[in-house]
């Protein structure tokens, strides 16, 4: 019976993601759509959920994640498995880039600044969410910043909302910050095919549907089996 339950709760998983799948493959272009990030933190909407952002700013500082132990107990270390990681990205031309950028200008070294002139990231406009860190050992550490090119992928507001532990830690950064209307980019995910989201939906479907006959016939089976009980038991069971 635990199997054939199984079969059933993978199915309807394999259904809603096939069906989440869909959606945004739906709403995407087959290709990214180039836009720079300065234009989103200006409040241009982006012209598609799949797009291609030019130059930006990785705030390392910022980033947390989300991890896996063995043990409820056990503490966290650079072998801990880690799910995904959230950060805030930014353009060179956002208030916080200018103000290290005065800094630069004004001192020799970033070390030589004293603590009370370092700017405070107050807002921003893209959060980006990650896998590229499978361990703790393999996130940045130290660096404060991460200088891209470029960064493809999808806007998933629609299908990942951040948690309530996940909003508490960020809103202790960015009390001012409406969490909701930042876009939330999903770096490297690619739009799955028509094909491949249909598929996905087919197998949820002939999951359950297989589940289901066999929760059936098993049930059946039993009420089988009391019909040839011993006709003493079954008068007993009429008086």
């Amino acid at each position: 019976m635990i199997v054939h339950i199984l079969l059933i709760v993978g199915g309807l998983f394999a259904g809603f993601l096939g069906y989440q799948e869909l959606g945004l493959a739906q709403q995407a272009s087959a290709l990214p759509q180039p836009i720079e990030l300065v234009d989103l933190e200006s409040g241009q909407a982006p012209p598609n959920i799949h797009v291609q952002l030019g130059h930006h700013w990785k705030v390392w500082d910022e980033l947390i994640y989300s991890y896996r132990t063995e043990k409820e107990d056990e503490e966290v270390g650079p072998a801990t498995r880690i799910d995904y990681s959230y950060f805030p990205i930014i353009s060179e031309e956002h208030p916080y880039s200018q103000a290290f950028n005065r800094l630069a200008e004004r001192y020799e070294s970033l070390d030589q600044v004293p603590e009370a002139e370092w700017p405070r990231l107050k807002d921003f406009a893209v959060l980006v969410r990650s896998e590229a860190f499978s361990v703790v050992g393999k996130l940045p550490g130290d660096e404060g910043w991460g200088e891209a090119e470029q960064m493809v992928g999808l806007i998933v507001n629609d299908i990942h909302r951040l948690k309530s532990d996940e909003k508490s830690l960020l809103s202790q950064s960015y009390p001012s910050l409406d969490l909701d209307k930042v876009l939330i980019l999903e770096e490297g995910r690619q739009v799955e095919s028509l094909a491949y989201c249909l598929g996905i939906m087919t197998l949820g479907a002939g999951l359950v549907i297989t589940g289901g006959v066999l929760i059936f016939r098993s049930t059946t089976g039993r009420v089988e089996g009391v019909g040839e009980l011993p006709p003493l038991l079954k008068k007993a069971e009429v008086f």
